[in-house]
């Protein structure tokens, strides 16, 4: 209503006719109504994060952003391959076995298996995973207000973590990721990233009410 409290302002100054104002004020109304429910249908990625995004204000617009997060990881999800038997008894005999067996502390085997491509694909893998489901239950279950932005959280605390992108990057430039593939540019992914989960923080958890 503040744009057609603007107009009233302006009534005095414009000296306009009584008919004018009615049709200013009716189509200061309209454009007011229009914004709103062009809101409502933007895809998810342009509710957040791009220069006059209006933010994710009611359910059915987080909805678009988790529909957005859907697909964008659910295309690198679809990329990344499941590890062989004989690559996933490997890592587990290099990462998994020597955490144990030194109190789940690093020693340099493990440390070791951490920079390599099979630990990447794993990785990358069971956190893409995890970024769907948790943005799937959002979207699914109508979560009540507190366990709404709980599920926003954790969804933001994997999205920029640190580890996960240089995994992402690892596979990129491996070729089994194209630049395509990612939600967004591969150069300074880590940073993107982080940016991405701040947008989410701010146009979309902050509005959950």
């Amino acid at each position: 209503m503040h744009l057609i409290e603007d107009w009233e302002l302006r009534d005095d100054e414009l000296q306009l006719s009584w008919p004018m104002r009615n049709l200013v004020k009716l189509i200061a109304f309209a454009a007011l109504i229009g914004s709103a429910a062009s809101a409502a249908t933007m895809p998810g990625d342009a509710l957040i994060c791009k220069v006059g995004a209006p933010g994710a204000h009611t359910p059915q617009d987080r909805d678009l952003v988790a529909d957005y997060i859907l697909t964008a990881f659910g295309q690198i999800d679809a990329k990344i391959p499941t590890l062989s038997p004989s690559e996933a008894n490997w890592l587990k005999t290099e990462y998994d076995d020597q955490l144990a067996a030194n109190g789940s502390r690093w020693n340099q085997r493990s440390l070791a298996a951490t920079g390599l491509l099979e630990y990447a694909k794993k990785a990358a893998k069971d956190q893409t995973q995890g970024i769907i489901a948790t943005a799937g239950a959002i979207k699914d279950y109508k979560l009540d207000t507190g366990l709404e932005v709980d599920a926003w959280a954790k969804l933001d605390a994997m999205i920029i973590d640190v580890h996960y992108a240089q995994n992402i990057v690892k596979l990129k430039d491996a070729g089994l990721l194209a630049e395509s593939d990612l939600p967004r540019p591969s150069q300074y992914f880590q940073q993107n990233m982080t940016l991405f989960g701040q947008c989410i923080l701010r146009d979309v958890i902050a509005n959950i009410r």
